[in-house]
């Protein structure tokens, strides 16, 4: 019987990874995580694939792993390569690391369709495509803010012109700049908008700033929705990006009700995308109406856990074991 579950993640990612093998050992399943930035430097990968099927080994810290033992994939980071030598010649280097990320996407391409993947690396890919979720969250009832993607500076200036309340600029896609970390959400000020040049280079998106008095941090897990909540005055970046001042606001989230529509319309948003995991984040606004803002198919929840109570390492368990707890994407948006 396959009993093994293997998680595909990264060597400094210490969230709730560990809290899951611990709710997964107690149910008797074995747990073997594949630290991708360490192959194919640090770890050994073999397989072997003819008529009679795909047979593959991983060798890991505590012992080989068979794949023909893996149950189920929990794919939450990738960075395949990561510690090459800096001296290699940068076309071998290149082309080491694009094999690297070809071997482990093969193998995981390659596991039986009876293996469940949490969650299949193409689906996620879409899915963090943050034009494509506010495309499909109206269609599930969910209200999104007014939203431009441009490069044009006109156009941004149009669309300030018609949203006085003030507008959000984001980026699109999740990204690491090589200092600072991940860009954050920030508003655009009335000094920026004859800054808007650098556009010809980089096209940007723009939301109009919506009134908030509540934060809403929505997991869902499978069927389930966790949600925890704070109050926007305890942020000053509340209607931008709740990244900046995250580690010192930890204490003051609560677990929170949504409305029945609203779950609803998350649950169908994540089964539309292909998700059985992902964080969505929304505002509420002083007259109780939910906007959803985004959702991140592989974001972070231990805080939520540990600060609100919510028992999303277990869910996240249960989903990777338990079919009845999995939500069949839909893809019905």
């Amino acid at each position: 019987m396959a009993d093994t579950v293997l998680f595909f993640t990264r060597s400094d990612d210490h969230g709730g990874v560990d809290r899951v093998a611990e709710a997964l050992r107690a149910r008797g399943r074995r747990v073997a995580r594949l630290d991708t930035d360490l192959f194919p430097t640090d770890l050994l990968l073999t397989y072997e694939q003819d008529a009679h099927g795909l047979r593959a080994r991983l060798a890991l810290d505590f012992g080989d792993v068979d794949l023909r033992d893996v149950s189920a994939v929990w794919y939450r980071r990738f960075h395949p390569a990561a510690r090459l030598p800096s001296d290699l010649d940068p076309q071998h280097r290149h082309a080491a690391a694009l094999e690297s990320r070809t071997a482990l996407l093969g193998l995981l391409h390659a596991l039986p369709p009876d293996v469940f993947v949490m969650d299949p690396w193409g689906a996620i890919r879409q899915a963090a495509q943050k034009p494509r979720q506010l495309a499909l969250a109206p269609r599930v009832g969910l209200r999104v803010p007014p939203t431009l993607v441009t490069n044009d500076p006109a156009a941004v200036r149009e669309f300030a012109r018609h949203h006085p309340g003030g507008l959000v600029i984001k980026t699109m896609s999740s990204f690491e700049m090589r200092r600072g970390g991940a860009p954050h959400a920030d508003r655009l000020r009335e000094t920026d908008h004859d800054e808007l040049d650098g556009l010809d280079l980089c096209p940007m998106m723009f939301q109009a700033r919506v009134s908030s008095a509540l934060e809403i941090r929505a997991a869902v897990v499978g069927r389930r929705v966790l949600v925890a909540a704070a109050e926007t005055g305890a942020s000053a970046h509340a209607h931008t990006d709740r990244r900046r001042d995250s580690h010192a606001r930890q204490d003051t989230w609560r677990p929170h009700a949504l409305p029945a529509a609203v779950e609803a319309g998350l649950l169908s948003l994540a089964g539309a995308l292909g998700l059985n995991f992902g964080t969505a984040d929304l505002i509420v606004t002083p007259e109780g109406e939910h906007v959803f803002l985004e959702i991140n198919p592989a974001g972070e929840f231990l805080w939520l856990e540990t600060s609100a109570g919510l028992p999303i390492c277990a869910a996240i368990a249960s989903v990777l074991v338990d079919p009845a707890a999995r939500r069949e994407a839909s893809h019905d948006a």
